[in-house]
């Protein structure tokens, strides 16, 4: 009966620590992500594409782009959302203009950041 328990104690504990590292790691991430929006900040607020800060946007986009590649399109989505506010207050993003900007940077983020909609 040890054994028994033994046998299934152990890929129970490892599942548990995966879990708990990626949520952490996602986490952190999510945190990149916020910090790779701040030069988007005007642009997504105003919906000006001529604004002084749109290359430094599309950096920041571009930083996004590969932690999507690491955490997935859908994780990475919902980071941007929780940053940008879109969920509390759809109406924190120019509307149509924010789907825009990666477009014009050039980069495919896998994942659309509107409003309207979701991840």
């Amino acid at each position: 009966m040890r054994s028994v328990m033994k046998s299934m104690f152990l890929p129970f504990l490892l599942i548990s620590l995966f879990a708990t590292t990626k949520a952490a790691a996602g986490a952190a991430l999510c945190a990149d992500v916020d910090a790779a929006l701040q030069t988007c900040d005007t642009i997504f607020k105003t919906g000006n594409l001529n604004d002084p800060s749109f290359d430094g946007c599309c950096a920041g986009l571009n930083k996004i782009a590969t932690i999507s590649a690491t955490i997935g399109a859908k994780a990475a989505c919902q980071c941007v959302h929780a940053a940008l506010g879109i969920a509390a207050n759809p109406t924190s993003v120019a509307v149509g203009i924010s789907a825009q900007v990666p477009e014009k940077c050039g980069i495919n983020l896998g994942f659309s950041i509107d409003a309207t909609v979701g991840c």
